[in-house]
């Protein structure tokens, strides 16, 4: 249990060490004034009651910095992200999460922002981007974990990361056909591709006859 111990010092004065565990080691956080010591005091008990309790100093990284080693360091069955996975997750994180993380801080109470703005989205429409971004940070936090940054890993919303894309319709024959009969000659083929099989536009680019 985290306590405050109060210590006179030779040269400086009176101190305030808050004492308290992490991961089962003793930590201890000095501070000139009481006050400020139970503040500190006040934010490990709410994370030991949360279970998130952290090494102060893990949790001074900044999550910026700190997702871009991520992004750099991270495999996928043993190979590092492809260019455009990292692209969207480069712009998943400038626009989801980096903003939410107040002095965008690696630490238990940003983390909690963030899964909690997260949260209220999944009572919503939860769009296809917005489980993209809660899937980026749940597992960019599960790797802090194994870092120790934090205890656990807050992202723990059933089904948030899920998505839940429309069906898309299907043209009627007629339609399809009219459209390739009315588009240059060399591109008929992609026409007839697109409106009768089920490949998506980048899958569609792709083809060599084009």
């Amino acid at each position: 249990m985290a306590y405050v111990r109060k210590r006179e010092t030779k040269n400086d004065g009176t101190r305030y060490d808050v004492r308290y565990l992490v991961n089962g080691k003793r930590r201890i956080d000095t501070f000139r004034t009481e006050k400020d010591a139970k503040s500190r005091l006040k934010r490990v008990h709410a994370d030991e009651l949360a279970g998130l309790v952290i090494d102060p100093k893990g949790g001074e990284r900044v999550f910026g910095e700190y997702a871009a080693v991520w992004l750099e360091t991270r495999l996928v069955k043993g190979r590092p992200l492809t260019p455009m996975t990292r692209q969207g997750y480069e712009a998943l994180l400038r626009r989801k999460h980096t903003p939410a993380f107040r002095k965008n801080q690696v630490a238990p109470d940003h983390a909690r922002t963030c899964s909690r703005v997260a949260q209220q989205g999944h009572r919503g429409e939860w769009s296809d981007q917005a489980a993209k971004s809660y899937r980026l940070l749940r597992a960019i936090l599960m790797t802090a974990v194994s870092d120790e940054l934090i205890a656990r890993n807050p992202c723990g919303i059933k089904g948030a990361g899920i998505e839940h894309a429309e069906e898309r319709p299907m043209l009627d024959t007629s339609t399809v056909f009219n459209l390739a009969d009315a588009i240059v000659p060399r591109l008929r083929a992609l026409v007839l591709v697109a409106g009768f099989g089920t490949l998506r536009p980048g899958e569609l680019l792709g083809l060599p006859a084009w």
